[in-house]
């Protein structure tokens, strides 16, 4: 299986495989190993690791997110719950910058394009609160 049979097979919920670097253990698509989830299916959504790692892991995260489009995806360091409220901040704290850079802005697109980034920024929020009140209970 290739890295793209991986992430297709992960897309559709398989909870086993492997590939060149990448490997499926349960609800996580790993990039080289345990220490970089990739993404991992949670409550519906997709759990998707917005950190870095190297070229390679961007070349993986960019399959699976490929592979994934067209689902409910939420951007989570780690993709681990007990990160939600970190994320929430960071997200919030990005918002505040943007709303900055619209005040900034000279062109109508930048000001559209950083007034899209807040609304999607919101949206992950709403979700990812979503998700908190999942923990909690």
């Amino acid at each position: 299986m290739n890295n793209e049979q991986l992430s297709e097979a992960f897309a559709r919920g398989e909870r086993t495989g492997t590939a060149n670097n990448m490997f499926i253990d349960g609800d996580t698509i790993y990039s080289y190993g345990r220490h970089f989830p990739i993404a991992r299916h949670h409550k519906g959504v997709v759990l998707f690791n917005p950190d870095g790692y190297s070229n390679t892991t961007a070349k993986h995260k960019f399959k699976v997110s490929y592979a994934v489009s067209g689902r409910t995806i939420v951007y989570l360091e780690g993709c681990d719950v007990a990160n939600i409220e970190s994320q929430k901040d960071t997200n919030s704290r990005e918002i505040a910058h943007l709303k900055g850079k619209i005040q900034r802005a000279r062109s109508d697109h930048m000001k559209a394009n950083h007034r899209a980034r807040i609304e999607h920024l919101k949206s992950q929020n709403t979700l990812l609160s979503g998700l908190l009140e999942g923990v909690r209970e």
